[in-house]
């Protein structure tokens, strides 16, 4: 037996009018907590396994490193290519995996990666004074907001502990992931001698080195037992400052024992030469970068971490500033505003639409079928776990020139049944039987469509899976939203306007008879099409031709790319000196390249990363690897339009 649901949905009023109530309320409420995001969820299939070894060469870490730890990986299927960066005393391996391993497996592909390369160097494979071999598996780890902490002045310690105490706050923020430190200049003791003076002492670099490491231990010394609790004995022998340092005694060659402060010189200073740096503007910067936690809402963290880094700011002492490098909230914020803006634009052109074709009531019975829609999408959305992000957003400003045409065509078929004389609700069920089915096979032969997106394997699928989902969730909803809901809408909205007597109680399917449309516009549609009928091969043939015209012009004139070039204001410059470049020569390198951007009324700000890349501050960057002889400058122009007069 075939159930009518608009003749159900008549037959149980109330409830159809709670269920629009209870279905636009919490789908404001979803909408309004679901994650905001830039990107989707994504798995970067790649790993990267770092070895040093002091003193080697290239060709020696290449040899006796990169390829055993290749050879070692030879067993892993998943494994696409490994891709090796190798200079002297370290090594980079680059291990990516092939495109169709599924996201699920890459955490266990990542654990046999470490198994192997660890086995290898269990079985005495590698030389045994290497160091590591060392795994980041978190290279994709997105980090969305990235401050500048700068000071005219300071030191790169003062600098750290500004940034740390801003770190311990920002930790406390819901919502906040992992927090990093970008640029920082770890601090080392430096004990320099002259060589000739200690030989002439007899007193070796080596015995300096042992007498410092045997004043700087501490070993367990046992603990008491009383009768109510126990006492833990230790030796402390750790160093606490540079005058403990310089106290410490060495044996010279006549058994004279010397303060290393008398013979050597003791100093405080941060790592020389550096192996990595943080610019801001040409200036040294500390960089903090902040990632959301999964699932979060990153639109709300902005705003916390916003008032956190104010509050911070006012308390800083003079000199010390706080410069915003990355804001995704902001990016994020701007693409709800054209999701928002779109779907504003989407209902007034279908209210006029309808408005001009059907006429005022009937345009209002469609436009509030698309927030009905929209609302139950929302809900959908929240409990599946689907963010509003790139690719969804993209997905729903789809759906809004698709969704609106269930609710078309039943309100037409309403519409026309009742200028013919039917009543209200005999109109608003016949509609169901006419069209229903037509709407159901439409409905689904477009979500068909969308279908190898959704469940085809590979990386590009991943990310733009939610495109389908979301598309079929809102194309599903408008299918049942114009059967359940737009016959209740209708009925109330037309009813009045063409109303015979007829109760919504005395509801009975099938057609009744009536005067046919006898308007201009329907007359001259209705001489058109019988003369489409009767020339109809004229009418196929040149439809084939209009759409292999249509073909050839979108081959020649349509640009074609995997993805759309980014919308992003930035601009990414890369800065590549010869490999055996010094980084004091990098860095005067990228200092001249900002010196030339200084002053463009187009930029806002640029950020300088020398002896490697930026952090991933959004998913699809291709992140660098650590090199003395690399810099990159991320260019932040004042909007997308002006920013190829920038790169010009």
């Amino acid at each position: 037996m075939n159930i009518n649901l608009s003749d159900w949905s008549l037959r149980h009023q109330s409830f159809i009018l709670y269920l629009i109530i209870v279905t636009a309320v919490s789908g404001l409420f979803a909408y309004q907590s679901l994650g905001r995001k830039e990107d989707p969820e994504f798995t970067i299939k790649t790993m990267i396994v770092q070895a040093y070894w002091p003193g080697s060469g290239t060709l020696e870490m290449a040899d006796q490193v990169v390829d055993k730890a290749e050879l070692a990986l030879q067993a892993i299927p998943e494994i696409d290519y490994v891709k090796s960066s190798t200079k002297p005393g370290s090594a980079t391996l680059y291990v990516h995996l092939r495109d169709d391993t599924p996201a699920s497996n890459v955490s266990d592909v990542w654990y046999r990666v470490r198994k192997h390369i660890n086995d290898a160097k269990a079985q005495g494979t590698f030389p045994p004074e290497i160091n590591g071999p060392f795994f980041n598996d978190e290279f994709g780890d997105t980090f969305g907001n990235i401050y500048a902490i700068t000071g005219d002045g300071y030191t790169y310690p003062q600098l750290k502990q500004a940034a740390e105490r801003l770190r311990d706050r920002i930790r406390r923020i819901p919502g906040v992931g992992k927090v990093e430190y970008q640029g920082v200049q770890e601090e080392r003791i430096y004990i320099e001698y002259q060589s000739a003076r200690l030989a002439a002492l007899g007193i070796s670099g080596q015995s300096i080195r042992e007498a410092i490491a045997t004043n700087n231990s501490v070993a367990p010394m046992g603990t008491i037992l009383t009768g109510a609790e126990q006492v833990r004995l230790t030796m402390s022998g750790a160093l606490e400052s540079l005058e403990s340092i310089r106290n410490i005694g060495v044996t010279s060659r006549t058994g004279s024992r010397l303060r290393i402060g008398d013979i050597a010189n003791v100093w405080r200073g941060v790592i020389d030469p550096p192996e990595f740096k943080m610019h801001f503007n040409g200036k040294n910067a500390i960089g903090l970068t902040i990632s959301a936690r999964v699932g979060g809402n990153v639109f709300e963290l902005g705003k916390n971490l916003e008032a956190t880094v104010e509050q911070y700011t006012s308390e800083l002492p003079i000199g010390l500033e706080i410069h915003t490098v990355a804001n995704q909230p902001e990016v994020v914020k701007e693409a709800i505003g054209e999701f928002t803006k779109s779907l504003g634009e989407a209902v007034i052109i279908v209210m006029i639409v309808s408005f001009l074709s059907l006429g005022f009531r009937p345009g209002i019975v469609v436009s509030l079928c698309i927030p009905l829609v929209l609302a139950a999408t929302f809900l959908i959305m929240q409990s599946v776990g689907i963010d509003l992000q790139r690719i969804s957003l993209g997905a729903l400003i789809i759906a809004l020139g698709l969704l609106v045409d269930d609710a078309m065509i039943v309100v037409e078929s309403i519409e026309t049944h009742l200028a013919q004389g039917w009543s209200a609700a005999k109109a608003a069920v016949a509609a169901y039987t006419e069209t229903s089915l037509s709407m159901l096979t439409g409905t689904t032969i477009t979500i068909i469509g969308y279908l190898p997106i959704g469940f085809s394997g590979g990386s590009a699928s991943e990310y733009v899976r939610s495109l389908f989902f979301v598309v079929a969730i809102s194309l599903s909803l408008s299918w049942i939203v114009a059967v359940l809901f737009t016959p209740y809408i209708a009925f109330r909205i037309l009813g009045s306007t063409h109303s015979n007597g007829e109760s919504s109680h005395h509801i009975a399917n099938g057609h009744a008879g009536g005067q046919e449309h006898s308007s201009p516009f329907y007359k001259k549609f209705r001489a058109f099409l019988t003369q489409c009928l009767i020339f109809k091969k004229a009418v196929v043939f040149a439809t084939l031709m209009i759409f292999a015209i249509s073909m050839g012009i979108f081959a020649v004139l349509v640009p074609k790319q995997f993805f759309p070039a980014s919308d992003r204001p930035e601009l990414l410059v890369d800065l590549h000196l010869s490999k055996n470049a010094s980084f004091e020569a990098t860095e005067a390198s990228t200092r001249k390249l900002e010196h030339f951007l200084e002053g463009n009324e187009n930029i806002d700000h640029v950020a300088s990363y020398i002896g490697g890349g930026a952090p991933r501050f959004y998913l699809p960057l291709d992140v660098q690897a650590p090199e003395t002889s690399r810099a990159q400058l991320v260019v932040q122009t004042k909007s997308e339009q002006v920013r190829d007069k920038v790169r010009g």
